[in-house]
């Protein structure tokens, strides 16, 4: 059974087809252009865990942040003592495995932000 909708739709295609067998292949009514409404796609943001704030006078370190011991050993030997804030920050989540876009100052430290999970996880894949 057709709506009203449908016979609506199908009498306008009569009337363009019967237009365009006309001699002087002119339009005597245009079709209602009706717009089309996307919706916007879905905006997933990640709302980070709460930053644990240490009373002054203690030093945050890699420890603690979920990096595998192997590696802290590396950074231990390559004298990183310390993560910058967007290291603090990006570390855990990229080491869930969630992503992340990380937005510092040039010379924060974010390439080690992201090649420390990188790393871990490359290193969990066993070898052929």
């Amino acid at each position: 059974m057709n709506t009203d909708k449908d016979k609506n739709i199908i009498q306008r295609f009569g009337q363009v087809f019967s237009n365009l067998s006309k001699p002087d292949n002119k339009v005597v009514s245009k079709p209602e252009a009706h717009p089309v409404i996307i919706p916007p796609a879905p905006v997933h943001v990640h709302t980070p865990k709460p930053v644990e704030h240490k009373p002054q006078g203690l030093v945050a370190s890699f420890y603690g942040l979920g990096i595998a011991p192997r590696i802290l050993e590396s950074l231990a030997k390559l004298k990183f003592t310390e993560p910058t804030p967007i290291q603090h920050k990006a570390i855990p989540i990229a080491i869930e495995g969630k992503d992340l876009i990380g937005v510092a100052q040039t010379g924060t430290g974010k390439t080690l932000a992201f090649c420390i999970p990188m790393f871990q996880r490359l290193a969990q894949i066993p070898k052929n």
